[in-house]
């Protein structure tokens, strides 16, 4: 690319493409689009809220509990609080924890411990306002990089070439990647820090096909929403320079026949 760097190329690429797509756009959807500036209630926010408390009755209302929990006296014989203590709630820490309780002895205990709160769905920051206060770190201006939230929602690391999104909260970095289940390249696992066995995307694969069909994973339809159909000719322009692209599998419930019938749209994953 000569003196276009990476950073420079991409930007001038997505540029181009939300140009093209902002001029193409009927003055209605413009407004539509302006009148997000400001969050506002909905019935399928409301309907998420009262579907989660309502699967949490067995728990107490919430998944959650408060920290006092952790100094609770146990009726047992040891000096120990729990057997077991698990650092993190995304995947791997939510299935470890799941398969060792599983073997814990009677009257064992396992806590799991995360820095973020409880999100209950309905409630998820969906204009950028709401989205900068849920940061940990701030990400822009003068004192960006320095502490905005402890338990903010996103932890954005900033690199000068990559930048790190992961989640904070109950259920890690499954609360921000809007259900998106892709496998990794192969060449992902030739890296030799990898046990010799996963070096083998064929001893892989398996699992990555039983856990989407667990999850039900699959492709929306191109071109379902305006900002899918600019997606996809920003990822045409990308193509004519040599890179590819596909389209992601998502792990919601959709009904096509009507748009979103089936997914609550609570955190708005169609055009946010």
């Amino acid at each position: 690319m000569g003196e276009l760097n990476r950073r420079k190329f991409i930007n001038s690429i997505a540029a181009t493409s939300v140009g093209f797509s902002a001029s193409a756009r009927p003055a209605v959807v413009q407004g539509q689009i302006l009148s997000r500036l400001k969050t506002s209630g909905s019935v399928f926010k409301s309907l998420a809220i009262a579907d989660y408390h309502q699967n949490m009755k067995a728990f107490g209302g919430a998944l959650a509990n408060h920290p006092s929990r952790l100094f609770d006296r146990r009726q047992a014989s040891v000096p120990w609080q729990f057997e077991i203590a698990v650092i993190g709630s995304g995947y791997g820490a939510a299935i470890t924890a799941a398969r060792l309780s599983q073997r814990l002895r009677p009257g064992g205990r396992l806590c799991l411990l995360e820095r973020g709160r409880e999100w209950v769905p309905g409630t998820f920051p969906d204009v950028l306002r709401d989205v900068t206060d849920e940061t940990r770190l701030k990400i822009f201006g003068p004192k960006k990089r320095s502490m905005n939230n402890p338990t903010g929602l996103f932890n954005v690391l900033q690199g000068k070439e990559i930048s790190i999104v992961s989640g904070s909260g109950l259920g890690g970095s499954s609360l921000i990647n809007t259900s998106v289940a892709i496998k990794p390249d192969p060449d992902v696992f030739y890296q030799t820090q990898w046990p010799q066995a996963l070096r083998d995307r064929a001893f892989l694969d398996p699992y990555y096909d039983r856990a989407a069909y667990e999850l039900g994973a699959r492709v929306d339809p191109i071109d379902w929403t305006n900002k899918m159909r600019s997606q996809r000719l920003a990822a045409e322009k990308l193509a004519d320079h040599g890179c590819r692209f596909e389209a992601a599998a998502l792990t919601v419930t959709r009904s096509f026949s009507r748009p979103q019938s089936s997914c609550t749209q609570s955190t708005r994953s169609d055009s946010a």
